[in-house]
């Protein structure tokens, strides 16, 4: 349970703060379009009236490319009956004119084409399952301690076994990561892996206390036999 509840305290404390920034900063990443786009965002946010491909729509198909402008200032003239749709730069948002009525679709942060909004049920799902993986992990070191102590693996074994061992645990990150980013998945990885070397060294240290056990044990049964047929001598001169 000693384990278990550090493995919690080391996510809540250390790995949750670090995903929590990695996740609200991460839209940040990505600036919106601006009314003079530069180098990047030319690459990132290409023409609209870019050729595309028609010859892969079956026939009889029309496709038509949807072009938003992005303009510094809400237009003030439309034709009569028309629907207008564009990108204001400057309010970071997405506005369509339609039977003489301008609403805004959405809005964006200053500084990014994503909004982040967090919901409490997620997140607690998120943190609940978290901290029962990172717990679980912990008991590893344990877990590879005993086996080693009963004598069921040795510590050669495990360093025999380390590639293995880094597939299974690269695997069962995978499987164990609540969310299929990098970023999460890394998070359970990294610790597995530090986890498995802990476990390597304590259960170094277990098989080798345990061969100096066995060879004092040996030693002194050579002794203890070597004194009897002394004796048994002895008894017979």
């Amino acid at each position: 349970m000693f384990l278990f509840a550090v493995g919690v305290a080391f996510f809540f404390f250390l790995v949750l703060p670090v995903l929590l920034k990695f996740t609200m900063q991460f839209n940040t990443q990505l600036p919106p379009p601006s009314a003079q786009p530069y180098g990047v965002e030319k690459w990132l946010y290409p023409a609209t009236s870019s050729p595309a491909d028609f010859a892969k729509l079956p026939s009889g198909n029309k496709a038509h490319l949807l072009q938003i402008p992005i303009v510094r200032s809400d237009p003030t003239k439309f034709a009569p009956g028309a629907a207008v749709m564009w990108y204001n730069a400057m309010d970071h948002q997405l506005k369509v004119h339609v039977n003489q009525l301008t609403l805004a679709l959405s809005t964006v942060p200053a500084n990014s084409i994503f909004a982040s909004y967090p919901l409490f049920k997620e997140y607690r799902s998120f943190v609940v399952i978290m901290c029962l993986i990172f717990g679980l992990s912990f008991e590893l070191p344990m877990v590879m301690l005993i086996l080693s102590q009963i004598g069921i693996v040795k510590a050669s074994q495990f360093r025999k076994m380390w590639r293995i061992a880094i597939m299974t645990l690269a695997v069962t990150a995978i499987l164990l990561a609540p969310s299929p980013d990098v970023f999460t998945f890394l998070s359970v990885f990294i610790p597995l892996v530090l986890l498995y070397v802990l476990g390597l060294i304590l259960a170094t240290v277990a098989t080798h206390r345990r061969e100096l056990a066995d060879a004092r044990d040996e030693a002194e049964y050579a002794r203890e036999t070597q004194e009897h047929e002394n004796r048994d001598k002895g008894d017979e001169a």
